[in-house]
């Protein structure tokens, strides 16, 4: 039994290989030597001994496909090979040297060898399980969610039926697979693991920020309905870099008013079908499903995008669900020198067409493609929100690449900057290669605090002007943000249901982009509380148009449209829970109550009032 489990979840060497540097273990190429033949014989199956794969990375996949006894064994082998042969046998397992005459392993086959060492596990883990450089052990957090793991299903069986359900449905409705829902969540007996945690020291924010590598290899069963068909998803496997931030500190207990939770990048995660689902095995719908919930996962968790998680229900929920952002950087990709030659020609080698792609989480920007240079002058802006977080453990990548009409594009170029180095600051600086030995990017980043004051926007619409001569791309002047809280009274204009209560959701739009809220259904007040942020170009001239349609018809039930100079002479430049009447044909008037707020974009400066500059 224990060979068919482990052939069935290991394909090969090559997948142990890939998995080794995936898991940022070192690839040692050491060979141990095996005395006992059930072991032998897993370990030759593979062809683990010819092609050396080190032990310790052997323990770690039999841990994770439930071989605790063969498991076990490895751990104190590994412990043995790395430690020069020194190790610590148990009572037991010193009584059997003893009599037996041969070097036992520590809880070899169950009963037989009592409890393994406290000391070689101990070891063990210290030596191998955080892989991070950065990060510290998380055992006691392990520990902690061992205890708790059974006591969560309640909430993440609500979570699952509140959150995540009505976001699953509307996106499988636009692939044809209609009226999702869960049926069963049992989590199971195996609990997410932490291989590392890190604790940001920042007393000047009102916050805690805590990054922990996740892992979660568990027996969790899930059943659903999709297009009349029972789902089963099982064999789940999640693995990333979770970020989770309390906030705000309150004074009374437990002294944190909520928390979100976000994955700093694309989590990588598997699953089975089971039972009439496995139709969805094949693989044209299996590659909708799977893209559809990859996509709803970003769209809910990845950063920028967080989960919130409310604590304390005396917090202000807006400012929880969506607070007002930190501030912007705007980076401005100027110029690339001495890019490597990829393409040949007939007579000699010819000069790439280069273009750059900048990347912060989800969030992508690629500039325009120069023809034959080694020396492209881009000459490109882009701005990005960033919340008080960002600068913890974020990087921005910048990677270049050579257009190519019939191959596949080359890659020429990689390289970085720590979001810490521009937090506050403006710099100018070219940045060195990572992955190569020839070329550099020189960028321009600069940190625009957020102002409450209309005073400033005179001062930066003329900075935009001077800047967008030379980049020809759109820059803002000041950020929206918009809060659409709840309905009222909506009707819909054909009775669809019997007491004609529709679906409906919001559009938020402002110029040529658009967002929408989560649908909610079967009812004429609907309670959205879902916010949306906004880059402006220009409040003075430009408006927020919001409409609330009914989901099934893409019918327009009401709409407001807010003129943002408006605000502009507000107190703090901030409307909040106004109920705006919905423009519409129905006898009865609608209302959508909003908060709108806007801050305009202000260079950080020092106490004396000079901008911060760093090269």
């Amino acid at each position: 039994m224990a060979s068919e489990t482990f052939g069935q979840n290991v394909c090969g060497i090559s997948e142990l290989r890939s998995e080794v540097q995936a898991q940022n273990y070192v690839w040692r190429g050491e060979i141990f030597t095996f005395n006992f033949p059930k072991l032998v014989s897993e370990l030759v199956r593979l062809r683990v001994c010819r092609e050396q794969v080190p032990v310790q990375f052997i323990v770690h996949r039999l841990a994770r496909i439930r071989m605790p006894a063969l498991s076990q064994a490895l751990r104190c082998v590994a412990f043995r090979a790395e430690f020069n042969g020194t190790y610590h046998l148990c009572a037991s397992c010193e009584e059997k040297e003893k009599t037996e005459k041969v070097k036992p392993i520590c809880k070899w086959f169950g009963p037989d060898c009592g409890v393994h060492c406290a000391a070689v596990s101990q070891e063990f883990q210290t030596q191998f399980r955080v892989p991070f450089p950065g990060m510290e052990s998380a055992g006691w957090l392990n520990i902690l969610i061992r205890q708790l793991w059974p006591s969560a299903e309640q909430y993440v069986h609500e979570l699952c039926r509140t959150t995540i359900e009505p976001i699953l449905r509307s996106a499988l409705e636009e692939y044809k697979l209609k009226s999702f829902r869960f049926e069963e969540i049992t989590l199971g007996q195996t609990p997410p693991k932490l291989t590392g945690v890190k604790v940001y020291d920042d007393q000047a924010l009102r916050e805690v920020v805590m990054d922990v590598d996740c892992e979660y290899i568990g027996d969790c069963k899930i059943k659903a309905s999709i297009s009349e068909l029972t789902v089963g998803i099982e064999d789940l496997q999640l693995t990333g870099r979770l970020r989770i931030v309390m906030k705000p500190l309150v004074k009374d207990l437990p002294l944190v008013g909520g928390v979100h939770v976000l994955f700093l990048g694309k989590p990588k995660f598997s699953y089975n079908f089971t039972g009439t689902a496995n139709v969805l095995d094949l693989p044209v719908v299996k590659s909708i499903f799977h893209r559809a919930v990859e996509e709803q996962i970003e769209q809910l968790m990845v950063m920028p995008n967080k989960l919130p998680i409310q604590i304390v229900n005396s917090i202000d929920v807006a400012d929880f669900m969506c607070p007002i952002p930190s501030g912007v950087v705007r980076l401005h990709i100027i110029e690339a020198e001495n890019l490597a030659k990829k393409d040949f020609g007939i007579l000699e080698t010819s000069k790439p067409d280069p273009y750059c792609i900048m990347r912060i989480g989800l969030q992508n920007f690629k500039t325009g493609t120069l023809r034959n240079t080694s020396n492209p002058k881009w000459d490109a802006c882009k701005e990005y929100v960033c919340s008080s977080d960002t600068r913890f453990g974020n990087k921005i990548h910048f990677e270049i690449f050579d257009h190519d009409r019939m191959t596949d594009d080359d890659f020429l170029f990689m390289t970085h900057l720590e979001f810490q180095e521009i937090w506050k600051r403006e710099i100018d600086t070219w940045l060195p290669p990572t992955e190569t030995n020839s070329g550099r990017l020189h960028i321009k980043a600069t940190w625009y605090d957020l102002s409450d004051s209309a005073d400033s926007l005179q001062i930066q619409l003329e900075e935009m002007c001077a800047l967008q001569l030379p980049t020809k791309k759109p820059l803002h002047s000041a950020v929206l943000v918009v809060w659409v809280d709840a309905a009222k009274n909506l009707v819909s204009r054909q009775r669809i249901r019997k007491k004609g209560e529709p679906d409906t959701f919001v559009r938020v739009k402002l110029d040529d982009e658009e967002k929408k809220s989560t649908v909610r259904e079967r009812t004429k007040n609907p309670v959205y509380k879902e916010g949306f942020v906004f880059l402006v170009r220009n409040p003075w001239t430009q408006k927020l148009m919001l409409e609330v349609v009914e989901r099934k018809h893409e019918r327009h039930l009401g709409r407001v449209e807010v003129d943002l100079n408006s605000v502009l002479i507000e107190p703090k430049l901030e409307v909040r829970g106004k109920e705006f009447d919905l423009q519409s044909d129905a006898e009865e008037t609608a209302t959508l109550k909003l908060n709108i707020i806007l801050r305009i974009l202000r260079k950080a400066v020092t106490e004396n009032g000079e901008s911060i500059v760093a090269e």
